[in-house]
């Protein structure tokens, strides 16, 4: 259980993993996810990737991430089930890489195109519905709907 919540990151956001109301979901811009996906420990001592599968009753949530403590940069991919919609948390700081960046001074990628550079969402990208800074200042959360997605971060 610690393996998938805590070193995937995967969580369920509403009781059973229930999807989003499609109508509250569509004007909402995703904020109704029912999937979290936010791996902790990345960096940590010695720890540079782990991969995985969690069920769900929504279908298979898929995790990969590694990290490159030489070049500082760190992929994450996911895999979200039909008819879910997700928060991705993507890292912007990990020990092992150093000292955190501002979110300011990091650029992240999906699928090689820019989502998030020079501190802001950049839209445009199919699937990812919205971007924002977490709380911790530790990662930005995507909102994204169903669907495969590689993040790419320089830290």
């Amino acid at each position: 259980s610690w393996f998938y919540k805590w070193l995937l990151g995967v969580t369920p956001l509403a009781p059973g993993y229930a999807p989003p109301v499609a109508a509250a979901a569509a004007t909402a811009g995703g904020a109704n996810s029912s999937i979290s996906v936010r791996p902790s420990g990345i960096g940590e001592v010695n720890l540079t990737r782990a991969s995985g599968s969690v069920y769900t009753p929504l279908g298979d949530v898929t995790v990969a991430w590694a990290l490159n403590t030489t070049t500082r940069r760190l992929d994450l991919n996911t895999t979200i089930p039909p008819t879910a919609l997700a928060t991705v948390g993507v890292a912007i700081a990990a020990p092992a890489a150093g000292a955190p960046k501002r979110a300011a001074d990091v650029t992240i990628t999906e699928g090689g195109h820019p989502v998030w550079k020079d501190g802001k969402f950049v839209p445009g990208v199919a699937g990812v519905l919205s971007g924002a800074l977490s709380a911790d200042a530790k990662a930005v959360d995507f909102q994204v709907q169903a669907g495969a997605y590689a993040f790419v971060v320089s830290l």
